[in-house]
């Protein structure tokens, strides 16, 4: 029963309960820190890539200022020479090739446009004028700072973003508007000029939205519904970056491992506790039934012997001794037990049972009569039990004496012999 208990249930119910509440408890907080560091690694590399897209707005919002200064020092009278010669010196220090072109606006109107090719056809627009160019511009007059505006396909034929930069001078100690400072910026050749290294392992989308209008900028891959959206206002527009990891089952990965690898310690520490719990309940049932026996046979009239095999001696044993010598727990010295085994009768029938049990068999019975002092001429049955290997390497055959009264001879030597 025991053999299969152990089979159908081999672990500690309690300490595989605890192990799995530490196991759920590890993974829930190894997923919290997860969380929590992709949440900061998305979180620097949008903080990164904004300050990237901003960094570039504000230098391509530069050369309008710039163009803006000149005509302010000149109280907006800027020739045609003048223009030239300044956008080509700015063109000289940004060497990118995200700038399609750079005007001057009178007003609303173009009136000068650099490099003229592939710009000539934006001479003379005025966008205000244009109801999808008012708009942005009107914001700039309003707010008398730059606006970006885009991305939308451009007069010239390609897609692009334009910022423009509201000119304002004092004449007659008022503040005029005279006109725009603009730069045509290409698309995607703005944002190929970005470094994008920071989203190497992301999925992401950019998008900008301005007048209630959104727009896609770039993106790569497929971003989930779930994944972490920046929004950041550049110029006049809001950006939106959403960044979505692309290795996102590496934490999973990770937790699932981890899960398993506790799970599975838990079984073994489970099993080598209920093993050891076992093993101490059958050590107690051992000691019991131990004492039970002693008790037993301190309590009859069986006498018991052990046969050394080596030295070809019987070697009698109090009860108690002998019983502490087969469980191995300490060395016992032979102790003489009453008279010495005297067989009067049957000694054959003792030495073959002595050889069927060095031939192999477990256990073997026969009858012998024995001289007491005490009682005279008395039978008794020896049973002898397998051989064992004592603690020292010997090999031993138990023998048991047990003194039979109730019968009479002949029915006595017919019921044993026949077993």
């Amino acid at each position: 029963m025991r053999k299969e208990k152990i089979k159908k249930r081999a672990f500690n119910s309690k300490i595989l309960m605890l192990g799995i509440i530490i196991n759920l408890l590890v993974i829930f907080f190894q997923k919290y820190e997860y969380e929590k560091i992709k949440s900061i690694q998305i979180k620097d590399a949008g903080i990164i890539l904004t300050n990237k897209i901003k960094a570039k707005v504000e230098v391509l919002e530069d050369i309008t200022e710039f163009l803006k200064g000149v005509s302010v020092a000149r109280n907006g009278e800027v020739s045609q020479e003048l223009f030239y010669k300044v956008s080509r010196f700015l063109y000289s220090l940004y060497q990118e090739n995200e700038i399609s072109g750079i005007f001057y606006l009178e007003g609303g109107k173009v009136k000068y446009a650099y490099p003229i090719e592939g710009n000539r056809g934006t001479l003379g627009i005025d966008i205000l004028q244009k109801a999808e160019r008012k708009d942005d511009a009107l914001l700039a007059i309003r707010k008398k700072q730059a606006v970006l505006s885009g991305p939308y396909k451009l007069y010239q034929g390609n897609i692009g973003m334009i910022i423009r930069n509201p000119i304002f001078i004092q004449r007659d100690g008022k503040e005029e508007f005279i006109g725009f400072s603009a730069l045509a910026i290409k698309f995607p050749n703005f944002m190929n000029s970005i470094d994008f290294n920071e989203l190497k392992d992301y999925n992401y989308k950019i998008s900008t939205y301005s007048n209630g209008e959104k727009k896609k900028i770039t993106s790569k891959g497929i971003v989930s519904p779930n994944a972490k959206t920046f929004v950041t206002e550049i110029l006049n527009n809001n950006w939106e970056i959403t960044l979505d990891p692309i290795n996102n089952n590496l934490g999973i990965n990770t937790m699932l491992i981890t899960g398993i690898g506790l799970f599975l310690l838990t079984l073994i520490l489970s099993h080598l506790f209920y093993r050891y719990e076992e093993r101490k309940k059958l050590l107690e049932e051992m000691e019991l039934e131990k004492e039970l026996l002693l008790v037993a046979l301190e309590n009859s009239q069986i006498v018991i012997f052990t046969y050394d095999d080596v030295n070809k001696k019987i070697h009698f044993r109090n009860k108690r001794s002998f019983l502490e010598e087969y469980n191995g727990k300490e060395e016992i010295s032979s102790e003489m037990l009453e008279e010495k085994l005297i067989i009067e009768e049957g000694k054959e029938k003792l030495l073959k049972a002595f050889s069927q049990i060095r031939g192999g068999r477990k256990k073997v019975t026969c009858t012998v009569q024995k001289n007491s002092e005490k009682n005279g001429k008395i039978w008794e049955k020896i049973t002898l039990l397998n051989p064992f290997v004592d603690k020292y390497g010997m090999e031993k055959i138990i023998g048991i004496v047990e003194e039979i009264k109730d019968y009479n001879e002949k029915e006595l030597e017919k019921t044993i012999d026949k077993k």
